[in-house]
């Protein structure tokens, strides 16, 4: 398993608690400018331009959820987040090291990094990162071997 800046808290900054309560939000929106990333597909810009609201309390009861089951985690685990996340605090990271059963558990705080950080400058980091634990894994191995001598 390997998390990407998963959220369990929410920075202060994007002000949550004024968010209109779930039977108002219906069908509204909120137009969010958006930078365009470097040397990314595309179609990577084209995302996160409207974010209705009803999806935001969607992510707020998921992570309820995930909060609930952290323990029954028990499957290595990578948990990777950006120091300079200003969506999802990076201690959202240490909390799910901390609760999931797992033996084989490994936390990766980027600094100099945000939120988007397999789109972000550095991303190479990222991915080595993902690399390597996926390598380490027994069960894994010999997958990426045979995925390494198709790709010769």
């Amino acid at each position: 398993l390997v998390t990407l800046a998963a959220p369990i808290f929410i920075d202060d900054g994007l002000h949550l608690s004024e968010l209109p309560p779930r039977e108002e939000c219906g069908t509204l929106v909120v137009n969010r400018p958006r930078r365009s990333l470097k040397d990314v597909p595309l179609g990577v810009n084209e995302v996160y331009r409207r974010m209705p609201l009803m999806s935001v309390h969607e992510l707020v009861d998921m992570i309820e959820e995930t909060k609930k089951i952290l323990a029954a985690i028990e499957i290595p685990i990578l948990i990777m987040h950006g120091k300079e996340d200003h969506t999802t605090h990076f201690s959202s990271a240490q909390y799910i090291f901390d609760r999931v059963s797992s033996t084989e558990k490994q936390l990766v705080l980027l600094e100099g990094m945000g939120h988007l950080i397999p789109l972000k400058e550095g991303r190479e980091r990222v991915f080595e990162s993902v690399t390597e634990f996926l390598q380490r894994i027994p069960a894994l191995k010999s997958l990426y071997q045979w995925g390494e001598e198709q790709m010769r």
